[in-house]
């Protein structure tokens, strides 16, 4: 899935993704703050807003933490 990454406040952004038929199962989204290998991932522990019948996930992120990068893992 394509992750939409939309501003909120001056301090929180929400990163978004569309789960359908075709991507289904579990998606963890992840946090990296730089691409510097070994690049260290790690889970972003805010819990996923459902929308849509559960076909939409929001997860809203502060921006006050510096650079970051983000990827959908399938679990």
């Amino acid at each position: 899935p394509t992750l939409t990454i939309q501003p909120v406040t001056n301090s929180a952004t929400s990163i978004s993704w569309l789960v359908t038929n075709s991507f289904g199962g579990t998606w963890q989204l992840m946090q990296a703050t730089n691409l510097t290998s070994p690049v260290v991932w790690l889970n972003v522990t805010n819990t996923p807003a459902e929308t849509s019948n559960g076909t939409w996930f929001t997860v809203p992120v502060s921006t006050t933490s510096g650079t970051r990068l983000f990827r959908l893992w399938f679990q």
